[in-house]
């Protein structure tokens, strides 16, 4: 993998399955990107020293990995928030 702070891996979902997933990465974070709806845990990992933001619309840089850590339930409205970001 290859990701930096100018095109970072976007790890979309700091639940169980991201914040798992990001504890693992701890020696990347400042190359790592969680979009995060929660305040409590954006603040978990903030602590962690991971930049978070609530929604797609907040990202101002262009990742070069994007992972999904969601329910499949969370698709459709994340397909949204992509086709809102692209256009």
């Amino acid at each position: 993998m290859h990701f930096s702070k100018e095109h970072p891996l976007l790890l979309i979902g700091g639940g169980n399955m991201g914040s798992t997933l990001a504890g693992r990465w701890l020696d990347w974070k400042e190359n790592i990107v969680v979009v995060e709806s929660s305040a409590l845990r954006r603040g978990v990992l903030q602590d962690d020293g991971f930049t978070t933001i609530s929604a797609l619309t907040e990202l101002t840089v262009a990742p070069s990995i994007i992972l999904l850590a969601v329910k499949p339930q969370s698709f459709p409205e994340i397909k949204s928030a992509f086709n809102q970001i692209a256009s």
